[in-house]
């Protein structure tokens, strides 16, 4: 599951090197958007889905599964809860026979 996080450009930083990416969502009808960068190179999630204490858990892990990552705008706690409803993984299925 992924957790958004939004970054600043430190300013020490040599900018041609240092490559931001803008992310975009709509959160209450408004169309934000924010820069994204990530330490380990991950690129932007195409798409994020506002999610707070409302969200059950297999929600959260059908839109996790689908490559949605997830802006959390709740309490940091019960995010941690429901990271830890996720269902656990399963293996893909196999045909008979093989």
């Amino acid at each position: 599951m992924l957790l958004v996080e939004v970054l600043f450009v430190p300013t020490h930083v040599d900018h041609e090197e240092y490559v931001v990416s803008t992310i975009h969502w709509t959160e209450s009808r408004i169309a934000r958007s924010a820069r994204w960068h990530s330490e380990s190179a991950a690129p932007p999630p195409r798409r994020i889905v506002v999610a707070d204490d409302r969200m059950k858990a297999g929600t959260a892990y059908r839109l996790a599964r689908e490559g949605t990552a997830l802006l959390w705008r709740g309490d940091y706690h019960n995010a941690r809860q429901l990271l830890r409803n996720e269902p656990p993984h399963r293996p893909e299925a196999r045909p008979f026979g093989e």
